[in-house]
């Protein structure tokens, strides 16, 4: 079967499947018609309370969707996001692709209806196909989805 692209729309899904730890997901402007389409990849080191957590997430920048990324940003546990813009050719804060991005999660975009969370058929954690309707929907397949807390 081949993978599907779809529509995110329920609120709860959409941050599970992002912060799934290797989600591929696209951001489409209701208003502008304006998409970015970026992959964030879960970091995690330490155990117990020593346990540090990190989502960091680049954004397609050219025609090789499985190659052509930059980095853009780091998400914290505590909901914040920031810039990477130590990196050379760091993408700046006036560049609409951080803009969304920083919408999404600093001006709680993820519940605006003029942003639509599109994901590519692939499940945000473990990357398989997804074929299982209730899968398709969610972005992320059954198993993973019960260890997402779905």
């Amino acid at each position: 079967m081949s993978q599907e692209r779809r529509q995110i729309e329920d609120v709860d899904a959409k941050g599970r499947f992002i912060l799934a730890g290797n989600s591929r997901f696209t951001l489409v402007s209701t208003a502008t018609g304006k998409r970015f389409t970026y992959r964030c990849k879960r970091w995690e080191k330490g155990e117990g309370e020593a346990r540090k957590v990190r989502y960091y997430l680049d954004v397609l920048v050219g025609p090789n969707n499985g190659g052509d990324y930059r980095k853009l940003a780091v998400l914290y546990p505590n909901g914040r996001l920031y810039r990477q813009d130590r990196h050379p050719g760091a993408i700046g804060a006036n560049a609409p692709s951080w803009r969304a991005l920083d919408f999404l999660f600093n001006a709680n975009g993820i519940s605006d209806p003029r942003v639509e969370v599109w994901h590519e058929g692939s499940c945000g954690r473990c990357g398989r196909a997804l074929t299982v309707p209730e899968s398709i929907e969610s972005g992320l397949g059954p198993v993973c989805a019960a260890k997402a807390g779905a």
